[in-house]
Order: structure tokens, then C-alpha cells, then sequence
């Protein structure tokens, strides 16, 4: 199991130290997603980047579940709780 899943795994069983590791882990990831979305996006918006990514990563911890297979799912997931 790599570090990531793992860290979404014990996201999902609520442990709090978790899901600040998991967003540390992939904020790079996130931001590049976050300013892709931002750059392609038609509609005029007050958020930024860091805005962006803070809000998308929120809305996936108040999610019930966290469960995803690996990296690449969570990732995909997060792009389009950025849109």
C-alpha cells in the first residue's frame, strides 16, 4: 500500500493528523490542478489558487467516505470537486 492510500485510509477512519499529512503530501499536486482549472475557467471568480485548493480539500474531508484506490482517483476526484 503506498503512502498516500495509506494516509487516506486513516483520513477516513478520522484521524485528524491524517488529512493534514494527505494534504501536505499532494498540495503541489493540488495547486497544479487548482491553477489549471483557474486558467481554463470562462467565469470570472474572487478565488485563487491556494483559495482553490483550501476549499476543494475541505469539501473532500466533509465527504463521508474517502475511498479511493490510489493517488491518481483521489487526484481526479479533486479536479472536479475544483470545478
Amino acid at each position: 500500500m503506498s503512502e498516500i492510500t495509506e494516509l487516506i485510509r486513516r483520513a477516513n477512519e478520522g484521524e485528524s493528523q491524517a488529512r493534514e499529512q494527505l494534504l501536505a503530501a499532494l498540495y503541489r499536486d493540488l495547486r497544479r490542478l487548482a491553477h489549471s482549472r483557474l486558467a481554463r475557467s470562462e467565469t470570472l471568480t474572487l478565488l485563487d489558487t491556494t483559495s482553490l485548493v483550501h476549499d476543494a480539500f475541505l469539501k473532500l474531508l466533509d465527504s463521508k467516505e474517502l475511498q479511493f484506490a490510489d493517488r491518481g482517483r483521489f487526484l481526479a476526484y479533486s479536479a472536479k470537486a475544483m470545478r
